[in-house]
């Protein structure tokens, strides 16, 4: 009798010292986590294959210590990060451990929206679904924002054309005008990859799409590409890229717009500025639009 009530006096206090030891990491875990608080959300839920992912991430410091990022100092033991999940909790091919923030400091009390390029880390090419997370590494403790939901997609075609690259022999590049929908609104992308590997140059927001006329593209023997759409009643976007032998850059974008009458078109609705026009003769449609290269 004695040892099974020994035996029970020592099983009670471990385990009031389990207890004990479990309610201190919880209030540890509590006061440590309220240090910084964070909140994550993406420029677009909806992207093209291959195109940028930003990630936008509010961080709240509310402990009493400044919060500070120094990549170049490694005394600073504080980094901002990615975590991400491709279908069922496949981690995607991260592609770097660089730093995506060099700087920063938030002082206790205050918050700060930092910008970070998701497909910097990750490669979020395979199209499919994707869950985003953002984290901190801060003085031995990793703090986690919440999750963001986004879709890769390859878009809609419009069209597509093949053409030489300048100065390349025997090299060739496919341009392809795709579109999908964002926030209501159909926007126009251009696609530019190698005819024969698909390696990918670029995906290139062009603008709000209506597509009451066909977009048209145009690709000169120096590799000037101009693409011109109609992105709102009256109104034609010109968009001017380069393609050479080192990549393909954009270079301006400019907007012409019909009047109606003796006032200028309304473009509130579009979100794009246009440039009056005179009416010209009447010689069909696409003869007033600026094609020249």
């Amino acid at each position: 009798m004695m040892v099974a009530k020994y035996k029970s006096v020592r099983m009670d206090l471990k385990g009031l010292k389990l207890r004990a030891f479990l309610v201190a990491a919880l209030v540890c875990a509590a006061d440590c986590f309220g240090d910084l608080e964070m909140r994550l959300r993406v420029e677009n839920s909806m992207v093209m294959q291959f195109e940028k992912v930003l990630a936008f991430i509010e961080v709240t410091n509310q402990g009493s210590e400044a919060f500070l990022i120094r990549a170049d100092d490694p005394d600073v033991n504080s980094r901002l990060l990615f975590e991400a999940e491709h279908g069922l909790h496949r981690a995607p091919q991260r592609r770097t451990d660089e730093p995506l923030i060099n700087a920063c400091l938030i002082l206790p009390g205050e918050s700060q929206e930092l910008m970070a390029e998701v497909t910097q880390v990750y490669d979020l090419s395979t199209m499919g679904g994707y869950d985003i997370w953002a984290a901190i590494d801060w003085n031995g403790v990793r703090y986690f924002s919440n999750r963001e939901h986004i879709d890769v997609v390859s878009g809609l075609p419009i069209s597509e054309t093949v053409r030489s690259v300048p100065g390349v022999p025997g090299s060739q590049r496919r341009y392809k005008l795709r579109y999908l929908t964002r926030e209501s609104r159909e926007r126009l992308f251009l696609v530019v990859e190698d005819f024969r590997t698909a390696l990918n140059y670029g995906v290139f927001e062009l603008g709000t799409l209506m597509r009451v006329h066909s977009p048209r593209i145009t690709i000169g023997p120096e590799g000037n590409v101009r693409v011109v759409h109609q992105s709102a009643p009256g109104v034609f976007t010109t968009s001017v890229l380069t393609s050479l032998d080192d990549g393909v850059r954009f270079v301006d974008q400019s907007y012409a717009g019909r009047k109606v009458g003796d006032r200028r078109l309304d473009l509130e609705d579009s979100g794009d500025s246009a440039t009056s026009k005179k009416e010209p003769p009447s010689r069909g449609f696409w003869s007033w639009l600026p094609f020249r290269d």
